[in-house]
């Protein structure tokens, strides 16, 4: 897997959620959020720390799962 950073992974993820949400910044934020278990803050503060394969393909089947039609806060279970 290519080695990511938190921006460029923020980045893309708005990207493929512009068209399924109406906050696609918000949300992609909020899942890499969980994902890493991080604030939201501390991810803005930090865009060019890369990810691990780990996190990274955690992110991407989380995110694979609100672009197919699963809420955001049953992804996060909420």
């Amino acid at each position: 897997m290519l080695t990511a950073t938190i921006g460029a992974a923020l980045e893309s993820a708005q990207r493929r959620l512009q068209h399924q949400s109406s906050s696609p910044t918000l949300d992609a934020q909020v899942l890499l959020a969980a994902t890493l278990g991080r604030s939201r803050a501390w991810l803005l503060a930090h865009p060019e720390m890369e990810l691990s394969d780990s996190q990274a393909r955690s992110y991407a089947e989380s995110l694979e799962q609100v672009l197919t039609g699963t809420a955001l806060p049953h992804v996060l279970g909420e």
